[in-house]
């Protein structure tokens, strides 16, 4: 048997390690290192040339917008001073409301700024055109002249005055400085006369709505005249509506090119 010591020598023997001959260097090649992280790619803009030329014209448009000077009307400014009346509006409608309050009465007056502006449209267009017949018949015997007044477009004004126990509806237009009646309807329900709803307007139409003003007795039509200036239903008016509807449609013609152009942006 052999001892530790024995035991050992001979492990040490058996595991004794054999000097090799030393192998020749190789040359590795070097290798560069990349990192595994995702490379983000710009997004492509799905806008096209169209696209992009169309938002730089009504970028240009609002530029030269803003930079118009409107200066406050002094007829807008006096007439809300002296009538009483409160503008009642909202972004981006064309329904503008005027409200005037006098104990348990309440007056309304309706209008829209597309009246307003398709007024001024027309009269231009109608100018232009005439212009052009004018011209041509100078030149043939007969022509009659035609007043600048003929080409006036009509604006739209409904007034409601509304009292506990019912309503007046006015239906009239203006003509330049002057406030023109149609029709004047009396109405037991007042709810029924200022019924911004299409409801409302059917409802409206199926009522008798009386004589056309004009052919009234003059003295009904006088009598209803003065009835309705005590209330400031006058020419003050009329030059009141064509003076702020044509300065409000060209702050909604901005907010409106504003909007297109967000639109045509968008992708």
């Amino acid at each position: 048997m052999l001892s530790r010591v024995s035991r050992t020598a001979v492990r040490s023997v058996r595991f004794a390690r054999v000097a090799a001959p030393m192998a020749p260097r190789v040359a590795i090649p070097a290798f560069r290192s990349f990192s595994a992280a995702p490379i983000a790619l710009e997004k492509k803009s799905s806008l096209t040339a169209a696209d992009a030329d169309l938002a730089a014209l009504l970028k240009n448009e609002i530029k030269i917008e803003k930079e118009i000077e409107t200066p406050e009307s002094p007829v807008v400014a006096k007439f809300l001073n002296d009538s009483g009346f409160e503008v009642k509006v909202s972004e981006g409608s064309d329904l503008v409301e005027l409200v005037r309050k006098d104990g348990s009465e309440i007056t309304h007056v309706y209008f829209s700024l597309f009246d307003v502006t398709n007024a001024e449209s027309f009269m231009n267009e109608e100018e232009d055109q005439f212009d052009e017949e004018r011209n041509a018949g100078e030149e043939e015997e007969g022509f009659d002249s035609v007043e600048e007044d003929e080409f006036e477009s009509p604006i739209r004004v409904k007034v409601v005055i509304e009292k506990p126990t019912g309503a007046l509806s006015v239906e009239a237009t203006v003509h330049d400085d002057l406030f023109l009646i149609q029709y004047v309807v009396p109405m037991a329900d007042a709810s029924m006369a200022i019924q911004n709803t299409a409801q409302g307007e059917h409802d409206r139409r199926q009522l008798y709505q009386g004589p056309l003003f004009s052919t009234l007795d003059p003295s009904v039509q006088s009598g209803i005249e003065r009835y309705l200036e005590a209330r400031n239903i006058n020419s003050e008016l009329a030059s009141f509506i064509v003076e702020y509807a044509t300065a409000r449609e060209n702050d909604e013609y901005i907010r409106w090119l504003g909007q297109l152009q967000n639109v045509v942006e968008s992708e």
